[in-house]
């Protein structure tokens, strides 16, 4: 798989394998307390959609400030200077929380 980012745009990437190891030790150090479900795995993606979200706006703060649109599309899809494969960084929480959900759904409705 080939990964391409501008400035701080691999920070995406870090952010979600860290969040997911930090997962899977929690998951690993509660012994069977916590059972390993896409419930489980759903919520760390949508913990991981967050915190890419907050630094990926901080991050891209300037540019955001230079938007002169009041569409919310334009907020999301702009000339951003940290970039993971040619989106903001911060964009890629909008797919990453919606796989998350996902998971927490299908682990209900299985």
């Amino acid at each position: 798989m080939i990964f391409w980012w501008t400035g701080k745009g691999f920070l995406t990437l870090v952010i979600v394998l860290g969040v997911l190891i930090l997962f899977g030790w929690i998951l690993q150090g509660s012994g069977r307390t916590l059972p390993d479900t896409p419930w489980f795995w759903g919520v760390g993606l949508i913990v991981a959609a967050v915190i890419n979200w907050f630094v990926g706006r901080h991050y891209n703060a300037k540019k955001i400030a230079a938007v002169r649109s009041i569409r919310f599309r334009d907020t999301l899809i702009y000339r951003a200077r940290n970039k993971f494969m040619s989106l903001p960084f911060e964009t890629w929480s909008i797919p990453l929380a919606l796989f998350g959900g996902g998971m927490i759904v299908y682990d209900i409705v299985r």
